[in-house]
């Protein structure tokens, strides 16, 4: 009895040992088994210190990185050699550039971009108004009436009209505007000039008398 008590015993205990030695193994393979980590050589419950400290570390480098610039208390901006800043334009940019907590190189940078766009659409511009006077001009010379061999004592005559009833201002305002080229403006010019022409015709023996054109044109006017 006793020996098959022992038997017994023995027969019991190891399968147990076995599971045991499994368990472990399984535990190395799987992370999950404190004894396999005290085999590879750290202990169970243990910190990793040095672990730690180097990701707090790297968090403190990454925030520096991080760190954005900030505004300066004034801007100061620079215009392009041959440019004026539109000083109400500054005036209200400066607050977006602040809100947008832009460095002073980086609005600068926007103001010449700025600059850049403006200066490209008024020389469009000038390039689209010289074409449409060349046009004009085309269209005069063209013109049965006060083109072709009339050409010269037409813009003569439209010359001489502008300049008698037209102000200074008006003269400067055709100029800038191109419209002193405009085909009907210069027809109706060239007409009142050939009027004045033929009103101060003097022939030979007789004084000269003047009417005035726009009584000519318009007779009822007093």
């Amino acid at each position: 009895m006793t020996d098959a008590t022992a038997n017994a015993v023995q027969t019991n205990t190891a399968p147990t040992a076995q599971g045991g030695d499994q368990a472990g193994a399984a535990g190395v393979m799987f992370g999950s088994n404190e004894q396999g980590k005290a085999d590879a050589g750290q202990p169970a419950g243990s910190t990793n210190t040095s672990g730690d400290n180097g990701q707090a570390a790297g968090n403190t480098q990454t925030d520096n990185k991080d760190a954005k610039p900030t505004a300066p208390e004034k801007y100061e901006f620079k215009a392009p050699d041959g440019v004026v800043l539109d000083q109400q334009a500054l005036a209200e940019f400066e607050p977006i550039a602040r809100e947008l907590n832009l460095t002073q190189e980086q609005a600068q940078k926007l103001v010449e971009l700025h600059t850049k766009q403006l200066q490209s659409q008024a020389q469009s511009q000038t390039q689209v108004a010289a074409k449409q006077i060349e046009a004009w001009v085309g269209e005069i010379k063209a013109d049965k009436e006060i083109g072709g061999a009339n050409f010269d004592t037409s813009v003569r005559h439209a010359q001489a009209a502008a300049k008698k009833f037209g102000s200074p201002e008006f003269l400067a305002a055709l100029d800038a505007t191109g419209m002193g080229s405009h085909p009907e403006l210069v027809r109706v010019f060239a007409r009142i000039g050939k009027a004045m022409a033929e009103d101060t015709f003097v022939a030979p023996g007789k004084e000269s008398t003047t009417i005035d054109p726009a009584k000519k044109m318009f007779p009822t006017m007093s």
